[in-house]
């Protein structure tokens, strides 16, 4: 079973697109229960810029995926690049789309 997220679908980024700076983005991750992850923390990177770090604590669950989900606010726009951590007890070690290969992906970009 694979980690899910996909920025162009509402269920797990909204709003859709680009933000402005200063609007709530809600993201959601679903990680199959056998992960035995306690939270996920995404990382937020701005381009050239500083790093934001942002714990999604479990807030739901759907058949066999725990759901993680966060708020969160830019303050200043640019080009964002972001990968996500899951965190169990068993190990502290990074649970990504690819193995633990982190993937960046452009988050918002605005002038």
């Amino acid at each position: 079973m694979r980690i899910l997220f996909n920025s162009k679908k509402e269920e797990f980024k909204s709003p859709f697109g680009c933000l402005t700076a200063g609007e709530c983005c809600t993201l959601r991750v679903h990680v199959p229960e056998t992960v035995g992850a306690t939270h996920v923390v995404c990382l937020l990177q701005r381009d050239g810029g500083e790093t934001t770090e942002v714990t999604m604590p479990k807030t739901d669950a759907k058949g066999v995926y725990d759901i993680f989900s966060a708020d969160f606010r830019l303050e200043k726009t640019g080009l964002y690049f972001y990968f996500s951590v899951c965190l169990s007890p068993a190990a502290a070690s990074v649970c990504s789309n690819r193995a633990t290969t982190p993937i960046w992906k452009q988050v918002t970009f605005g002038s």
